[in-house]
């Protein structure tokens, strides 16, 4: 730990994760020298759509070589869960590791004002790829589509957009969100004040990996769909 929270590092990436809150505040990507931003206090976790201040938490953190857990409990709630993230090559894996509710209230994980990372970069392009409303005409069916762009073209939002995929990418690195969850929910903001957020919703049984990529790579090769 140092004055700024918590550090996670090997030879491809730098971060800082807060130190006593499940939130990656800085990304420093070391081949491309790129850095990004996260979430702050600012934000909270919500449980079940009901935001819980940080304060209503107990929290301890444990740190190993390459990770870091923080076990929450929420007395009002008789709830505790587990978040920990490991640090591997380019990825940083963040799961819900262990989840304790006798009483079976927790339905859904969520993050109130917490971004997952922020690129305040307007050159950078982004990719979103989500479907359409739901058509009665034909079934309710729904259809996928995509857009893409610079993030200086794009129009700011004032609420997150849903996606299923998506990611900001230049010449250099490229960012995206990977999950063990079948469209996992997630969302991608050109925020009022310019810089472009990925955020996500958490299922109290999904995890998800941030991954920060150089352009060569396998992951790059197989969305060369952007081009």
């Amino acid at each position: 730990m140092n004055q700024n929270g918590i550090v996670l590092s090997n030879d491809r990436l730098n971060l800082i994760l807060d130190a006593d809150k499940p939130i990656v505040t800085s990304y420093d990507h070391i081949p491309s020298g790129r850095s990004f931003s996260g979430g702050n206090e600012a934000g909270c976790l919500c449980i079940n759509d009901e935001p819980v201040t940080w304060t209503r938490w107990t929290t301890t953190v444990e740190q190993d070589v390459g990770s870091v857990t923080y076990r929450m409990h929420l007395t009002d709630k008789n709830l505790s869960i587990a978040w920990r993230f490991a640090l591997d090559d380019d990825t940083l894996t963040m799961r819900l590791d262990d989840v304790d509710d006798p009483d079976g209230i927790l339905r859904k994980i969520g993050w109130k004002d917490l971004p997952l990372l922020v690129c305040t970069d307007e050159g950078y392009s982004y990719w979103r790829m989500f479907t359409e409303p739901p058509e009665a005409e034909v079934g309710y069916k729904m259809w996928s589509t995509d857009d893409a762009g610079t993030v200086a073209d794009l129009d700011t939002e004032p609420e997150p957009a849903p996606i299923i995929y998506g990611t900001i990418w230049n010449d250099e690195v490229c960012t995206f969100v990977d999950s063990n969850y079948p469209l996992f929910p997630m969302s991608h903001q050109r925020r009022p004040d310019g810089a472009y957020a990925i955020i996500v919703v958490f299922l109290h049984s999904g995890s998800y990996r941030q991954n920060v990529r150089v352009k060569n790579n396998v992951v790059w090769r197989k969305t060369n769909f952007f081009s």
